[in-house]
């Protein structure tokens, strides 16, 4: 998690050009926004352009004038989703602790805000990449760097990753259903770090570690509804 991301651009990018430009862009931010409110929902995982379309109001060659298919949308949601992310655990001192960072903001994020968790678990579901492209080359990486450093011992890279995405998501979906503790976050991330390989004494340490604030999805809820709290 410490390559800065060749993504999608924010949903909100600044403003140039004059009132032209200031149009484009508040209409493509209502497109993500309305897709967000969509795919934030228990069902969300039907989401279809009609939906989107239907629900802004806006026309069919208006929607293509911004995203070329369903799969550019998931694409853009799952950047706008997760993009806070990476420079909120890029402070972790190691792959251990980013991981852990991880798993714990996202889970503690999910249990605050259900529609956010929802469209992540929708957005996993149908997309082309758990998590996004984006966190799932950073997770990548950080997991390669714990392999071959030895913090991490793991059969391979896949089973790393196999491991710390899916259980996430999986822990998300379990939050979203009601089906969590208020202990969800440390139990699954103790669990995940406890299969990485790492000892128990230092996952115990982890887990009391204090989490940075996490500035997620703030261009999905308005000018004030972004979430930066642990």
């Amino acid at each position: 998690m410490t390559t800065q991301p060749a993504s999608p651009p924010p949903a909100h990018p600044p403003e140039s050009g004059g009132g032209r430009a200031r149009k484009r862009a508040e209409t493509r931010l209502r497109l993500i926004r309305a897709a967000f409110e969509l795919l934030g929902r228990p069902e969300g995982r039907h989401t279809q352009i009609e939906d989107v379309i239907r629900h802004t109001g806006v026309a069919r060659g208006t929607f293509y004038n911004y995203f070329d298919s369903r799969d550019d949308l998931l694409d853009v949601m799952a950047y706008e989703l997760n993009h806070g992310m990476d420079a909120a655990v890029a402070r972790a001192p190691d792959p251990a602790t980013r991981t852990c960072w991880a798993l714990r903001l996202y889970i503690r994020k999910a249990q605050r805000d259900p529609q956010w968790g929802w469209a992540m678990v929708n957005v996993g579901a149908a997309g082309q990449q758990v998590f996004g492209h984006d966190s799932f080359r950073n997770a990548t990486e950080t997991l390669q760097e714990g392999i071959a450093s030895g913090l991490l011992r793991i059969a391979s890279l896949q089973a790393a990753l196999d491991l710390v995405t899916g259980t996430g998501l999986q822990a998300i979906h379990s939050v979203c259903r009601g089906q969590a503790g208020p202990t969800h976050a440390e139990d699954v991330t103790q669990a995940v770090l406890l299969g990485l390989g790492l000892h128990r004494s230092r996952v115990r340490r982890l887990l009391d570690s204090p989490l940075p604030s996490l500035p997620i999805g703030t261009n999905l809820v308005g000018e004030n509804g972004g979430d930066r709290s642990p």
